[in-house]
């Protein structure tokens, strides 16, 4: 009988055996970059919005927390790259 799954090593070498370097670079209008994929890391000088927005943030909850209050303290921050 023979299995429909992939293994991990062939899905891995189907996928790397599919993908293709970008070499070419070009400078568009931002009005012009729809669609387009970044050259380089794009980083916001200034936070927007100013204040922790949860909607942009997020929130991790353990589910148990929430049977013994309706008000929980945070207690910790993760940024961007940064392991939990």
């Amino acid at each position: 009988m023979s299995s429909k799954w992939l293994s991990l090593e062939e899905a891995l070498t189907k996928a790397l055996d599919a993908a293709k370097a970008i070499n070419d670079v070009e400078q568009v209008s931002i009005f012009d970059a729809n669609n387009r994929i970044l050259a380089q890391d794009v980083t916001a000088h200034v936070d927007v919005p100013p204040w922790d927005n949860s909607a942009m943030d997020g929130y991790a909850v353990n589910a148990e927390d929430l049977k013994h209050s309706d008000k929980l303290e945070v207690q910790g921050v993760i940024t961007a790259g940064m392991s939990a």
